[in-house]
């Protein structure tokens, strides 16, 4: 494991396909390019995650999401409230996304975040391809929350872990799902209740 307190050696090592840790607003991450397929295939081999349960883009800004997912009017009026912040879509693929189509090719849709945090937004700004994340943890186990809980989880695997202190919430983000461009499925519920994404789209409505 090389451990580091300088994000542009986080930035330099996703650029050359490696597997990065980093702080979001929620939970520390786990993290890679989406081209990077060895990397990406670590990321399940590390977590001891099955290769059915998809990733998720992380994007530094909401307009970066439409080149990946469809934004139907009910998504967007979601993503402008609750992004960015502890909140994921999953949406259907754009035509054109081939978004871990090698290693997820039977999913049509993709989550998708903008994390709320500034050191998430400086990595992510400064790569120009779609990353892939999760929480950075053995699958099953109490996602990390500081630097010291990935080294504890992958103390000598092959990733490049960011060393701070700036605090993440512990609680790990809503996950809601449109299919049909207008029905909010609720697959996790996390600091974003139930409540406040049906309140939110029935103003809009």
């Amino acid at each position: 494991m090389k451990k580091t307190t300088n994000i542009q050696d986080i930035i330099t090592d996703l650029k050359a396909g490696k597997v990065v840790s980093f702080p979001t607003d929620t939970v520390y991450a786990i993290a890679a390019l989406t081209t990077a397929y060895s990397a990406v295939e670590d990321i399940y081999r590390l977590k001891n995650r099955h290769l059915t349960n998809p990733l998720a883009v992380l994007a530094p800004s909401t307009r970066n999401l439409r080149q990946y997912v469809v934004m139907s009017d009910a998504a967007n009026t979601l993503a402008e409230t609750f992004m960015p912040g502890p909140f994921t879509l999953v949406l259907p693929k754009q035509k054109e996304c081939s978004v871990l189509q090698d290693i997820n090719p039977e999913y049509q849709t993709v989550g998708v975040r903008v994390p709320d945090h500034p050191i998430a937004v400086e990595i992510l700004s400064s790569i120009d391809q779609p990353i892939v994340a999760t929480s950075a943890n053995i699958s099953g186990m109490k996602p990390a929350i500081s630097w010291r809980e990935v080294e504890e989880y992958f103390d000598g695997a092959d990733l490049t872990l960011l060393q701070c202190d700036t605090p993440c919430s512990g609680v790990a983000s809503t996950i809601v799902e449109i299919q049909d461009g207008v029905t909010p499925i609720m697959l996790r519920e996390g600091e974003i209740s139930n409540q406040q994404i049906q309140q939110v789209l029935k103003l809009a409505g």
